[in-house]
């Protein structure tokens, strides 16, 4: 995807563009491929892949071309969507049915889409009064995990008719002075899940989805971010601390930050209040 939303799609093997076509005059914020082994399974759901982003749902076909159908919203004001994943259905005796496409809201809400139409929808970040936004949705076997801009991973049951939430992971405990996440994902034995947030830090958290636990999260990676309103980010001060391996840095994200030379680990992360509006 392109600047000015082009989408373009290659052949991973040879690096050949297969086919092009414009995306929307909007920000395209997620992309995310049907996948299935069946042939008749994708004869049978029509979309190769669906695109996400500001007042932008796009259900594409991928055939001698790119072809599109726009998802139906009906009268529903909330339009942005900020991710998306397919989550596979399955009927009684386990037989494939249509593939659902799950999306998240600026509002809260998640969404099943059965080909561009809504068949479900819950808020299940925030309440009545306020919702906060899906930016991360990670589909498993038999669970739904979504990140929400109110600093919490929700793990959902699979069911696309109620979307129950089963625990909830607060990352407020954490250390960030940014923690919502972005994106998550889960190790091939699904006991370490991963999150990056929107304070550009990734951290670890040890799970057990069929118990409902999951232990404190260990920072990985940490560092400035691009506050709201920002679209670049400056380190603008940096000293040593005299006789120590330590160091301290300080940017536009109106953060103190103490570093260990020896480690390339951050110690400390004091927030200087800065101003809701960037």
């Amino acid at each position: 995807m392109s600047d000015n939303r082009q989408i373009a799609v290659y052949n991973v093997k040879t690096g050949v563009c297969v086919a092009t076509a414009r995306g929307d005059k909007a920000p395209i914020l997620d992309i995310c491929f049907y996948s299935s082994s069946d042939p008749a399974d994708l004869q049978q759901n029509g979309a190769s892949f669906a695109t996400a982003g500001v007042k932008h749902l796009k259900f594409w076909t991928l055939g001698k071309g790119l072809t599109a159908k726009s998802a139906v919203w009906g009268k529903r004001q909330d339009r942005n969507v900020g991710c998306v994943a397919y989550h596979g259905a399955r009927a009684s005796g386990g037989r494939s049915e249509q593939s659902l496409l799950i999306s998240g809201t600026s509002q809260g809400s998640l969404i099943a889409w059965k080909g561009n139409a809504i068949v479900f929808e819950k808020k299940v970040h925030g309440d009545k009064d306020k919702g906060y936004g899906i930016d991360a949705i990670r589909i498993t076997e038999d669970r739904i995990i979504t990140g929400g801009r109110d600093g919490k991973v929700n793990v959902l049951s699979m069911d696309a008719s109620s979307f129950s939430v089963l625990f909830t992971i607060d990352l407020s405990n954490c250390k960030s002075v940014k923690a919502e996440p972005r994106a998550i994902d889960l190790d091939p034995q699904g006991n370490n899940m991963i999150i990056g947030t929107a304070g550009n830090e990734i951290f670890e958290i040890g799970v057990q989805l069929s118990k409902q636990k999951s232990q404190p999260p260990v920072a990985l990676v940490q560092g400035h971010y691009c506050p709201k309103n920002k679209d670049t980010n400056e380190v603008w001060g940096l000293c040593v601390v005299p006789g120590t391996d330590k160091f301290i840095s300080v940017s536009d994200d109106a953060t103190l930050r103490v570093w260990s030379a020896s480690t390339k680990k951050q110690l400390e992360c004091v927030d200087l209040n800065r101003h809701s509006s960037g």
